[in-house]
Order: structure tokens, then C-alpha cells, then sequence
């Protein structure tokens, strides 16, 4: 995480000490403001590089356990053990999101990580990388060559200045923008700003994806929801990614991905790395699996609450077990044939019984109406009794049908059925049903008032 643009020429006002003073005893112990109470420690094998750059200090020591360190200001940037786990995922995250990743932006990125991943992509043909500090460039290639390696590369376009001037130049011109920028203190401050997002909107093309260091939710889980907030107001797909790190504070870093196109699903990526491609790519960390699982957020910052507009989804381990294809997880989508039949299998019999239970219903409030009536209605609805016989023998069928598990959604009145011998009467086999439920239920409910309240409704109707 690199100081990407010249928003100020000074060094940041928050280092009143040397790095030099963060060695002691032969350890480097890593300090600051946004972390205030923890520390980080690596032992200290040989200082290789320290010196103050026009914009900040920069050194490079080789620690026993970690390989060669780059610290600027006082913060490690990156050590050769782990750096691959940020790298691979703030590139691999947006391009493999993206169908056609041709031109890519990378702003910061100093020593070459993410460069080194984003040219490893066939897809993409052009690379830009704005950097504002030169001496970076330069120890990197020296102290962490295997970082470095992107920076002779063909695709590359390198320009050495300010990030923020260098967009306002080139609107409308890029694919993929990712932003590998220090944390919010100081010059880089601006980086976690609305403005800045709204200046890479406009030098993206339409569909375009940006991706951005996007910080740790142990320690700036209210930056990050400002952060998400602000973007929702800008891009119609935004979400939050992480991955782990050993060296970075609390072992973790996330990245935000905003895309213009209203169709893109960051946790679907439309090109999936296949095992070969992954291996021929030397990918430490990301694949298809770790893709998927980066956006699932432990519970206290999936309910971490959100200002209206900008809120975090209901539910994404629900949305990341069964996302609709190609379409960001909770859009509406239209069922396929599949789909449909699913929905049926599992609502089918208790849709049915919906229906069963609203044709009862019909039939106890006829027979408490008809109770109503005076005594000359009566007669005359007791003299058409008959005309609704048909009726009560398809309500049987259906119930009987499904209490015992046979339900035919196609019966109609006065087709054959081996349920049910259609010869006897009516009553007797209600009765004889009443009484099995009765003998079925625990002994507290089978004298509920409510059933046989039904069941001397129904038979006397």
C-alpha cells in the first residue's frame, strides 16, 4: 500500500520520529494512530535501505522471519513472505469480475505487486500505473525483485505523478481502475474521500469496475461504512471484500469494488480460473473458492448498522450459497423451468392443502348462514341439498387424498378413484375419517371443542 498522488509535498505531520526509532533491541515495532493500543513487531536482521524521499521516509530491513520489509513513514508496506495475499486479491477480485478487462489503471502500487498480477491476464492489453514517488520505484526494484518483475513489462505504461491530475486528463478510458494507496493519514486521506470515487467514475468506461484498499474491519469498521455509504450514492453495485494478512494490522485487509454496470455480481466472477490457469499464473491465494468467500463478512460487520441508502445486505451467506447467475446476489430474477419445477415440489402439497382448507372454510360459513335463515329458506335450501353433493365428494377426495399421502391434484367429480368407494354414503364416511383423526391425535386434543365443532358442522351441512 503505496502513497499514490501528491495531495501535499510534505511528509505526513503524524511522523514526529525517524523510522530509525522504531528499531529497538534489533526489533521493528510498528505503531499509530489508527490503531491506537497494539503494536506490531518483526526482528530485525540487517537495515538495508533508509532514507527520507520527497515525499516520505522510506526504508527497507530484512527481518528474520518475513524476507525483505518495505516501511514507509513508519508502516510496513509489504514483506516477501505475505505480500502475495494482498496482491493477488485487490488485482484478481475486479479483473475476474469484469468480461472484457482490456486497460487497466493502477494508482500507487510503488512496488509492483499488483502490476506483477494484473499483466499476468491475457485479457488485459494495456496497463497504466501513476506513481508519485520515484524513489519507491527504484528500491523496490533493487530489495524486492520478485515484486518488481511487473515493471518490465511490455503492457506497462509507467507515469510518475500525481494520480488525482492524471484521471482529469483521462476520462472515459479505462476498465479497471484499482487504487493500492497507504492508509487514510495525512496526503492519503483524500483517497477515502467521495471526490476521489467520483474522479474514477469518470475515468471509467461504461461497465467499468474499480477496486480500492478498502481497510480492516477490526479497526475502521465506521470508515468503511462511510466509505460504503458515499459509493452506493455513485456506482448501482458496490460491495465489501477481505482477505487475510499476517503483517497488516490485525491480520486483515479489505478491498471496495464498485461497478458500473447494474449486472456485474463480484461474488459470481464472470472469468473463473481453472487449476491449470492458477498454477501457470504461481496464484499463492486467490482461486475461484476464496473469490466467493471473501465477501462473506463475519456477523458483527454484517450487522453493522448503516445510514438509509447504503446498508449492507440483509443476508449474504444466503445470497452467497445460491446467487442468481450473472446477477448481484438479492435482484429479482425470472424462474427457469428448473427453478419452477423446485418451487413446485416443495410448495406443491401444501398449496393444495390451501385449497382444501379454503373450500372447508366455504363450507362452514354456508352452513352457519343457512342456520340463519328463517324457516321458509331453510326448507327450500334443505330441498337442493342434493345439488352440492358433488361438491362434498371432491372435498373428500382431496382430503383424504392428502391426510394419506395419495393427493391426485387432478381429481375432478365423478372420476374413479381407488381412495374411496364412491357407493357409500357420504355421512358414514366422514364419520369413520373423523373418528381416525380423533384416534390419531394426543389424548389432550382429541376432544377438542373446536373439531368436533367441525365435524358436526361439516357432516350435519
Amino acid at each position: 500500500m503505496l502513497l499514490p498522488t501528491a495531495a501535499t509535498t510534505t511528509t505526513s505531520s503524524t511522523t514526529t520520529n525517524t523510522i530509525m526509532d522504531n528499531i529497538k533491541d534489533g526489533w521493528f515495532t510498528e505503531t499509530c494512530t489508527l490503531w491506537p493500543g497494539q503494536a506490531l513487531s518483526l526482528q530485525v536482521e540487517e537495515i538495508l535501505y533508509n532514507k527520507k524521499s520527497k515525499f516520505q521516509d522510506v526504508m527497507v530491513f530484512k527481518s528474520k522471519t518475513y524476507g525483505n520489509v518495505l516501511v514507509l513513514d513508519g508502516v510496513i508496506q509489504c514483506t516477501e513472505r505475505d505480500e502475495f495475499s494482498y496482491q493477488e486479491m485487490i488485482a484478481n477480485l475486479p479483473i475476474c469480475s469484469h468480461p472484457s478487462p482490456q486497460k487497466v489503471l493502477i494508482i500507487g502500487g510503488g512496488d509492483g505487486g499488483v502490476l506483477r498480477e494484473v499483466v499476468k491476464h491475457p485479457l488485459v492489453t494495456s496497463v497504466v500505473q501513476c506513481e508519485i514517488d520515484e524513489d519507491v520505484i527504484n528500491v523496490s526494484k533493487k530489495y524486492l525483485p520478485g515484486m518488481a518483475e511487473g515493471f518490465f513489462s511490455p503492457k506497462l505504461t509507467l507515469h510518475v505523478g500525481d494520480g488525482f491530475e492524471f484521471m482529469k486528463q483521462n476520462q472515459d478510458a479505462f476498465d479497471i481502475i484499482i487504487t493500492d494507496s497507504s492508509d487514510p493519514v495525512g496526503p492519503a486521506e483524500s483517497l477515502f474521500k467521495e471526490s476521489y470515487y467520483q474522479l474514477m467514475k469518470t475515468a471509467l468506461r461504461e461497465g467499468g469496475i474499480l477496486c480500492c484498499q478498502g481497510e480492516c474491519q477490526w479497526l475502521h469498521l465506521e470508515l468503511i461504512k462511510e466509505m460504503r455509504t458515499f459509493c452506493k450514492t455513485l456506482f448501482p453495485v458496490v460491495e465489501y471484500a477481505y482477505c487475510t494478512i499476517p503483517t497488516y494490522p490485525s491480520g486483515q485487509i479489505g478491498f471496495m469494488l464498485c461497478s458500473k454496470n447494474t449486472e456485474t455480481n463480484f461474488w459470481e466472477p464472470v472469468k473463473e480460473l481453472s487449476k491449470d490457469e492458477v498454477e501457470s499464473m504461481n496464484l499463492k491465494y486467490y482461486n475461484f473458492g476464496v473469490h466467493k468467500a471473501s465477501f462473506i463478512l463475519p456477523e458483527f460487520a454484517r450487522k453493522c448498522p448503516i445510514p438509509a441508502g447504503g446498508g449492507w445486505r440483509v443476508d449474504r451467506r444466503t445470497a452467497a450459497k445460491h446467487p442468481p447467475s450473472g446477477r448481484r446476489p438479492g435482484r429479482p430474477v425470472t424462474l427457469g423451468p428448473r427453478g419452477r419445477e423446485e418451487v413446485e415440489a416443495h410448495w406443491g402439497p401444501s398449496m393444495q392443502l390451501l385449497v382444501v382448507l379454503a373450500a372447508l372454510t366455504g363450507v362452514l360459513l354456508s352452513a352457519r348462514a343457512a342456520a340463519a335463515l328463517p324457516a321458509q329458506d331453510r326448507n327450500s335450501l334443505h330441498a337442493s341439498r342434493e345439488l352440492s353433493k358433488e361438491r362434498k365428494e371432491l372435498i373428500l377426495k382431496l382430503v383424504s387424498g392428502l391426510l394419506d399421502g395419495e393427493a391426485d391434484s387432478n381429481m375432478l367429480p365423478g372420476e374413479p378413484s381407488s381412495l374411496l368407494d364412491l357407493e357409500e354414503p357420504l355421512e358414514s364416511r366422514l364419520e369413520e375419517r373423523a373418528a381416525y383423526n380423533r384416534q390419531s391425535l394426543p389424548q389432550r386434543d382429541r376432544k377438542a371443542p373446536c373439531k368436533n365443532f367441525f365435524w358436526k358442522t361439516f357432516t350435519s351441512c
